[in-house]
Order: structure tokens, then C-alpha cells, then sequence
């Protein structure tokens, strides 16, 4: 008995599995939670990629401010006559001017690479958009194929239904008995007329009599 349980419970459970399967809803809807999971991928990446640009645009604006900063100072020694704090000053400015021509050329290129993907991101969520309009359309038409099976197959149950050969029968029984009924009825009606036709024949036959007496005796 547990044995035949378990091996029903199987049969069941692969049969669910083909019949979803094979029903295109849910591989329709399989498909979308795949597209949706890719695009929360792709505006995981755009958020990245803005994080980067951010980092580096604030490192550039530092290592500009810095730059000038360090010129100012390198001025300041001068006029006071500190030589040595100037060329360090200078030197720190020339650092920090190399750090802005390779903080300028990255930032440069994560914003081609941050409009790109947005590019890209946009494209994924029109399709993914289609593909939800798409899938109403879909699912409409999947509903009336339902309802038409459904339909057919009560159809089917009712006439493949004892009860309603049962019905039918009884149905064809009442038609007999009507058609008996019609011709019961006009057989009378046609007795009846012929009586009445019979006395007509015998009323103009005594007139007829009637008057062969009077032209005798005169």
C-alpha cells in the first residue's frame, strides 16, 4: 500500500512536470522571471558604474584643488623668500597634476562607459516591456483556448452521458406519441366531415324526389 502511494505520488508529480512543460504560460512566465532577473543585473551594473564615475570625478576634483592649492603655496614661499618650502611645494603641485591628467582620462572613459550601458539598459527594459504587453496578449488567447476545451470536453461528457441518451430517448417516445395524437385528430375530423357530407347528399337526393313527383302529376 505505501509502495503504491509512493509510486502514485511520482506519477502525479511527473505528470505536473510535463503538463508545465508543455503549457507555454508558464514557460512565457519562466522566461520573463529570467529577463526580469537580467535586467536587475544590468541596473545593478549601472548603479556600479555610476559609483565609479562618482569616486573618480571626486578624486579629480581633489587632485585639482590640491594642484592649485599647492601652486598658491609654492607662490607664497617665494614671496617670503623659502626657497626650499616652494620647490617642495612645486613638487607636490607637479604630482598632483600628473593625478588630474589620469584622473581626467578615466573619468572621461567611465562616463562613455556609464552612458553606454545606460544605452543598453534602456533597450533591455523596452523589450522586457514588449515582452510583458506580449504576454497579456498571450494569455488572453491562452484563456479562450481554455474555455473552448473546457467547453467541448462538458459537451462531449453530456453526450457520452447516459442520462441525456436516457433524455433523448424520451424525447423521441413524446415526438410518437404527438405524431399518434395528429393522426387520431384529422382521422376524426375526416369521419366526422364525411358524415356531414353524407346528409347534404341525401337532402338534394329527396329534392331531387320531391320535385320528379310534382312534374308526374301535373
Amino acid at each position: 500500500m505505501v509502495l503504491r502511494r509512493i509510486r502514485n505520488m511520482v506519477v502525479a508529480t511527473v505528470n505536473d512536470n510535463l503538463d508545465k512543460m508543455e503549457n507555454p504560460l508558464v514557460m512565457i512566465n519562466q522566461y520573463l522571471r529570467d529577463m526580469e532577473e537580467e535586467l536587475s543585473k544590468a541596473r545593478h551594473a549601472v548603479a556600479q558604474q555610476e559609483a565609479i564615475k562618482a569616486d573618480f570625478e571626486r578624486r579629480l576634483t581633489y587632485s585639482q584643488k590640491m594642484k592649485k592649492k599647492r601652486y598658491d603655496q609654492a607662490q607664497i614661499a617665494v614671496n617670503s623668500g623659502e626657497e626650499d618650502l616652494a620647490r617642495k611645494a612645486l613638487m607636490e603641485m607637479k604630482q598632483y597634476e600628473e593625478k588630474v591628467l589620469q584622473y581626467e582620462e578615466i573619468y572621461e572613459q567611465s562616463v562613455a562607459q556609464l552612458v553606454e550601458l545606460k544605452e543598453q539598459l534602456g533597450k533591455l527594459e523596452e523589450r522586457i516591456q514588449a515582452l510583458r504587453d506580449k504576454r497579456h496578449t498571450l494569455v488572453a488567447r491562452a484563456n479562450v483556448v481554455k474555455a473552448k476545451e473546457h467547453m467541448n470536453a462538458s459537451i462531449n461528457r453530456i453526450d457520452s452521458n447516459s442520462s441525456y441518451r436516457e433524455f433523448q430517448r424520451l424525447e423521441a417516445r413524446i415526438m410518437d406519441m404527438e405524431t399518434k395524437a395528429n393522426v387520431y385528430t384529422s382521422y376524426n375530423f375526416g369521419g366526422e366531415q364525411t358524415s356531414f357530407t353524407k346528409l347534404e347528399h341525401e337532402e338534394d337526393v329527396e329534392n331531387e324526389l320531391q320535385k320528379l313527383k310534382e312534374v308526374q302529376k301535373a
